[in-house]
């Protein structure tokens, strides 16, 4: 089904969302290096710069580009101030890397143009829709290129350009970007699921730059019931007597599950294969909320920190009493996770 939204725009990549759409632009784009367009060549030469991760503003030539060959999305061959290297670009609007697929594309480059000199190769990770895997894809690739780096590339000269394609591709960028990121000036009851997601991407970011001395995963769960933004943090220390480990989850929970909530921010077992409740577990209580108590799950959620609720007051809250927080929260979980120490207080 087609959204309405989409219908009204009228633009041909509110509908061409798939990602062998968004390939072949990418292909289009970085093969019109020399294009006489003045804003289609500064738009191909900004992305193409960005995926080399230069400053040097001598143009980069693309001699060659494939699609679809050996597995990957696109291949670039590029001549930039005297070196020729061969670019791998990963492209995603959605989905996420899976079979280590980004550490093995350096193996396929002399496949990807046979009989071509080249002196080395760059992975790049483009991606329009939400970085869930940022942390984990960090150091598998060279260059990672998200909604924010992408709409300053092209974007900015894209918008209005005399070539059509370039123009209603930058447009929808800009309207994604501006959805995404609703969650700067508007309060929570106003943000529809890209805001929820740009806000959860925010978070997920923010708390690996503070150096949170743990893990801390960003997701969106399977679920038929709508969207479900996710980012949990753990330190992965045991605790109790069970030597169990735990991890907050500040959740936004699809409306038609839980209408109550706009946000909350929770604890949970993290102990697969044993079905754990908080008692079970010989843990005190979190802040003596014992919400959720009685559930037994591998992910059990053992103790409620914070919600924004579903009140007239909850939908003015904005994203930064959201992020004070999320700070409170970690505070009060390390403060709970050093209380209940294992006894001797060492891990197993």
């Amino acid at each position: 089904m087609v959204d309405e939204n989409t219908v009204q725009s009228g633009n041909l990549f509110d509908f061409a969302t798939s990602e062998l759409s968004q390939d072949a632009f990418v292909c289009w784009l970085c093969s019109r290096w020399d294009d006489p367009d003045d804003t289609v060549r500064a738009a191909s030469q900004n992305l193409l710069h960005a995926m080399l991760d230069s400053d040097d503003p001598t143009p980069v030539r693309v001699p060659r580009v494939v699609r679809q060959r050996c597995h990957v999305d696109v291949a670039l061959l590029t001549e930039h101030a005297g070196v020729r290297r061969i670019v791998i670009v990963e492209d995603k609007t959605g989905s996420v890397d899976h079979d280590d697929q980004l550490r093995r594309y350096p193996e396929q480059a002399d496949d990807l143009f046979p009989d071509e000199p080249y002196d080395g190769v760059r992975v790049v990770y483009y991606k329009t829709g939400p970085l869930v895997e940022y942390a984990r894809i960090a150091d598998q690739c060279d260059t990672i290129l998200g909604l924010e780096d992408i709409v300053p590339l092209i974007a900015t000269t894209g918008i209005g350009s005399p070539n059509a394609i370039l123009s209603e591709y930058a447009e929808h960028l800009q309207h994604l970007h501006e959805r995404r990121t609703m969650w700067r000036s508007r309060p929570i009851g106003d943000w529809d699921d890209e805001a929820r997601a740009g806000y959860a991407e925010h978070l997920h970011r923010r708390i690996l730059d503070a150096g949170w001395p743990g893990w801390v995963l960003f997701e969106r769960p399977n679920t038929r019931n709508g969207g479900h933004w996710v980012v949990s943090l753990g330190n992965g220390r045991e605790l109790g007597p069970h030597h169990v480990k735990s991890f907050i989850g500040v959740e936004f929970p699809p409306v038609n599950i839980h209408p109550d909530w706009l946000l909350r921010i929770l604890v949970r077992i993290d102990s697969p294969g044993e079905p754990y409740n908080r008692h079970d577990c010989g843990l005190t209580p979190i802040n003596d909320r014992r919400g959720f108590s009685s559930k037994h799950s591998p992910v059990a959620i053992i103790g409620l920190i914070d919600t924004i609720p579903d009140t007239p007051e909850g939908l003015t809250a904005t994203a930064g009493q959201l992020d004070e927080k999320v700070d409170a929260a970690i505070a009060e979980y390390q403060a709970w996770c050093e209380r209940n120490r294992p006894e001797g207080g060492e891990d197993r």
